[in-house]
C-alpha cells in the first residue's frame, strides 16, 4: 500500500522523519521523503504555507506517487475555550474563511482510527471543524470570534487546500492538527518549545494510525 503524508512545514514533520529514518527524495518542486515502512511505501511531503500550496503540493504527491491514503497533520491555534495545549483536534468538518465552503469529512469507514485508540499519556484528543484562515488568531478576541462564528476548534493555514485535492481525486484521508499555541502571552512566548513536543505528538499519532491502516491490507 502507498500512503502519503502532508506537512506545511518540516519542523512540524521533523520528529517523524527521524523516527522513520526517512530519506528526501531529490528532483521534486517540493521537498518529499520515502521509507520503505513495513513493505509499503510510505511519502511525505512538506507543502508550504497556505492554502493554495497545500492544494498544489497534495495534487502534485497524489498524480505523482499514486497514495491509497493520504493523511494531513502539522500544528495549529486553539479557539475553543479551555483547550489544552498539545490536544489533537481530528477533523470532522473542514472550512475556509476564503473559499466561502465547507466540507464533511466522509470516509467514514476510517473512523475508527482516532481518536479514542490513539491517545497518548497526558494528552487528549477531540473532533470538530477545521477552520482554514489566512492568519492566524492574533489575541483572543479573535480567537473568541473565529470560534463564535463557525464552531470551530482550531485554526490554521493549510488544511483545507488538502481536503479540497484529496476530495477531488477521490483519494481517502484524514486530518488532525495539534494545538501548539493559544492566544495568550504565555504560550507566544514558549512557541518554538512548544513546536518541538507538537512535532513528538504527531509523530506518535502518525505511527499509530500508519500500524492500524496497514494491518487492514
Amino acid at each position: 500500500m502507498k500512503v502519503g503524508l502532508v506537512f506545511p512545514f518540516v519542523f512540524e514533520a521533523a520528529s517523524l522523519i527521524g523516527d522513520l529514518a526517512m530519506r528526501r527524495l531529490r528532483g521534486s518542486p517540493f521537498q518529499v521523503y520515502r521509507v520503505e515502512y513495513e513493505d509499503n511505501d510510505v511519502f511525505l511531503l512538506i507543502c508550504g504555507q497556505g492554502e493554495e500550496r497545500s492544494f498544489r503540493g497534495t495534487e502534485y504527491l497524489i498524480q505523482k506517487f499514486s497514495p491509497e491514503f493520504l493523511i494531513h497533520a502539522g500544528t495549529g491555534g486553539g479557539l475553543l475555550p479551555g483547550i489544552k495545549l498539545f490536544t489533537t483536534v481530528w477533523g470532522r468538518k473542514f472550512k475556509s474563511i476564503s473559499e466561502k465552503e465547507e466540507i464533511d469529512f466522509r470516509f467514514n469507514r476510517y473512523l475508527n482510527l482516532f481518536p479514542g485508540e490513539l491517545r497518548v499519556k497526558n494528552e487528549e484528543d477531540t473532533a470538530g471543524l477545521i477552520l482554514t484562515v489566512p492568519r492566524i488568531a492574533r489575541n483572543e478576541s479573535e480567537a473568541a470570534r473565529y470560534h463564535s462564528l463557525y464552531s470551530a476548534i482550531l485554526c490554521e493555514m493549510e488544511t483545507f487546500g488538502f481536503v479540497r485535492a484529496s476530495e477531488k481525486n477521490k483519494v481517502p484521508y484524514v486530518v488532525f492538527r495539534v494545538v501548539s499555541d493559544i492566544p495568550d502571552s504565555n504560550t507566544v512566548n514558549q512557541f518554538r518549545k512548544n513546536q518541538k513536543k507538537s512535532s513528538e505528538v504527531i509523530s506518535k499519532k502518525i505511527k499509530i494510525i500508519l500500524e492500524k491502516l496497514l494491518k487492514k491490507v
